[in-house]
């Protein structure tokens, strides 16, 4: 005799209910990329603590499972060896669809799955940048604006932001430096925003301006003075195969609108003198506020 095959409960349909925290992340994370579940935390709660901290893992567990969250593991720059790797977390498709519909001024960028682990880093430090302006312009009263996709044109920023008080609005072109890179490279990288500060082509391409100011984080003191010191016109000593060598760059440049900052001091903040220029290294600091 046949039996019947037992019925199977067929599987409940991903439905979002979109409580207050659930809003508050998928926000913070279409506002800034890629964050960390800690970044997550400082932005959502007012005082972090492990009780927080377990209650947004939960939460971005269940975004993730309804499809709107995607989560890959990372190797930090300061990661010891051990221990288990932390989250990066992004909008998915489905959180991108979310988010034009609730907050389109966030510009959302889905964090695909397969990203790879390697750039993480970047995107977290570009998003941890982009968390302290923010915190600057509400503290100060000031409107800004950002943008993180479709920025390829003649010049390919990480990110391009605006900032504007009551007197004028200030356009900037963001770049985050956290891998090494050869002189060549950063050599034409800027001369390239050299030779588009105040052309047709800049106001052709971004319609809003045609001038600007080029942020760059790099990872350390000394890489900011080498890049600073090359850029100038000024020998900077190198190791080569193992020889110590001095380069100098036969053709400076010299733009004050080229600023310089390190990991370090925008983990401080941004609201001082943190930024350099090849201009005037070492004799006169810049700021937003300035």
């Amino acid at each position: 005799m046949l039996r019947q095959a037992p019925l199977r409960t067929p599987p409940s349909p991903r439905i979002f209910y979109p409580t207050a925290q659930k809003r508050k992340i998928l926000q913070a994370l279409a506002n800034y990329y890629c964050l960390s579940i800690k970044d997550l935390v400082a932005l959502v709660y007012p005082q972090p603590n492990p009780t927080h901290e377990a209650s947004m893992r939960r939460s971005l567990l269940i975004l993730h499972r309804q499809g709107l969250v995607n989560r890959i593991s990372y190797r930090p720059d300061d990661y010891p060896g051990f221990g288990t790797l932390p989250l990066a977390c992004g909008v998915a498709h489905a959180g991108v669809l979310w988010a034009n519909e609730e907050c389109p001024w966030t510009d959302p960028k889905e964090l695909i799955r397969d990203h790879s682990p390697l750039t993480i880093e970047h995107e977290i430090k570009r998003a941890r940048f982009h968390a302290k302006v923010v915190a600057m312009c509400q503290k100060q009263k000031l409107e800004l604006f950002w943008k993180k996709t479709d920025l390829k044109r003649t010049v390919e920023p990480d990110d391009v932001f605006a900032i504007k008080s009551a007197e004028r609005t200030a356009y900037y072109f963001f770049e985050l430096e956290n891998k090494r890179k050869s002189f060549r490279e950063l050599l034409a990288k800027y001369r390239r925003y050299d030779e588009y500060y105040g052309s047709d082509r800049c106001r052709n391409e971004w319609k809003d301006f045609s001038t600007f100011t080029v942020v760059t984080q790099i990872r350390s003191e000394e890489a900011r003075q080498n890049i600073l010191r090359f850029l100038s016109g000024k020998p900077v000593h190198v190791y080569m195969s193992g020889v110590r060598r001095t380069i100098v760059n036969p053709a400076p440049i010299l733009g004050a609108m080229f600023w310089f900052t390190t990991d370090e001091i925008v983990a401080d903040g941004v609201e001082g003198q943190i930024f350099e220029t090849p201009r005037d290294c070492g004799e006169r600091r810049y700021g937003f506020l300035a």
